[in-house]
């Protein structure tokens, strides 16, 4: 059975080595969001990211399988003409580091980490949630399609890890 929740500090030793672990697999996937471990995501990033809606997906054995964080406030790198869905930027949240450890890939982990964190967004007050997606990650676009985010528009951002990229802007309006 998986179990979701909100992340504590007492989680976070567990937390810091599931992303560095993330981070150190993608040179073993076929796709990947392309995270550099040490500039995103970083322990003090991660640590700070406790004070965020930050859920976390585990086992029976408190086993950390997957987690992902939102922020509330629009993204600076995002242009505000890409949405769909008018929003205040306290309206808004911010889907970041959504993950799945390869041994809980393909067994609905993901799909329920973003069922929660489109109600711990609703719950926040928040009507939409935003993402990006790095080019030339399609399971991540159809992971999000999947779960009812609708393509807003291509970008370039650049991210301060991996620099200047192609990217698809994802929204999902929370229904009231």
């Amino acid at each position: 059975m998986i179990n979701y929740r909100r992340l504590t500090k007492t989680d976070l030793p567990q937390v810091i080595a599931f992303y560095k672990d993330a981070c150190d697999h993608q040179q073993f996937d076929q796709y990947s969001p392309d995270w550099t471990w040490g500039v995103y995501p970083s322990e003090q990033s991660l640590e700070e990211s406790l004070n965020d809606l930050f859920i976390g997906a585990f086992d029976d054995d408190d086993t950390l399988l997957g987690a992902g964080i939102l922020t509330k406030g629009e993204d600076p790198d995002y242009p505000s003409e890409a949405w769909k869905i008018p929003a205040t930027d306290d309206q808004i949240a911010i889907l970041h580091l959504l993950a799945v450890g390869p041994a809980a890939r393909g067994k609905g982990v993901a799909s329920g980490l973003l069922a929660q964190l489109k109600q711990v967004a609703k719950e926040a007050g928040a009507i939409v949630i935003h993402l990006d997606v790095i080019d030339g990650n399609p399971p991540a676009d159809a992971l999000y399609q999947k779960n009812g985010y609708q393509l807003a528009k291509r970008v370039v951002i650049d991210y301060e890890d991996v620099g200047r990229q192609e990217a698809n802007l994802y929204e999902y309006e929370l229904k009231l």
